[in-house]
């Protein structure tokens, strides 16, 4: 009789823990098709893994500091390749040049980045080899589910830019 006591309890145990355990294999079998799915649309180009708006400047400027052009023109969003390429000859290139001035980044860090809907206003500081600190502030938009560069934002204006984003 004392066997048949712990056996019962154990059958109680187990009655409990059944739907318990369904539940539990339910959000493993979706949690483990949406990490397939996602793995998928990504190898086969049919889904991105976004940077973030930071991430898309500081990449911008290392490839200003390397001098590759067309790295730096890809992060670029529509209006702004079609200004790059509207200039004449060399220009996009002359402006890449411009940016590093004959310097090479040191050290680069993502300062502050504010989310707006589909636009966000990003910050980084960048250290040269000459001892030069520079801010650059970048207007970004989100298109095709990525972050582009639409444009340069004076470091004095960063604060008034973000008061027009958030429409105050």
């Amino acid at each position: 009789m004392s066997a048949a006591r712990p056996l019962g309890r154990l059958r109680i145990v187990l009655r409990w823990l059944a739907p318990i355990q369904h539940w539990t294999a339910v959000v493993a079998i979706v949690v483990g098709l949406y990490a397939l799915v996602t793995t998928i649309g990504v190898l086969f180009g049919l889904m991105d893994i976004a940077k973030p708006a930071g991430s898309v400047v500081a990449s911008f400027y290392e490839a200003v500091d390397l001098a590759d052009y067309e790295a730096a023109r890809s992060l670029l969003s529509n209006e702004a390749r079609g200004t790059s390429d509207a200039l004449p000859g060399g220009g996009w290139e002359a402006v890449v040049d411009g940016l590093s001035a004959g310097r090479k980044v040191t050290e680069m860090e993502v300062l502050r980045v504010r989310y707006h809907g589909p636009q966000a206003v990003a910050a980084v500081a960048q250290n040269f080899t000459d001892g030069s600190l520079e801010i650059r502030v970048e207007l970004l938009v989100k298109q095709g589910g990525r972050w582009r560069i639409e444009r340069p934002i004076d470091s004095r204006d960063m604060g008034e830019a973000i008061r027009e984003l958030e429409g105050r």
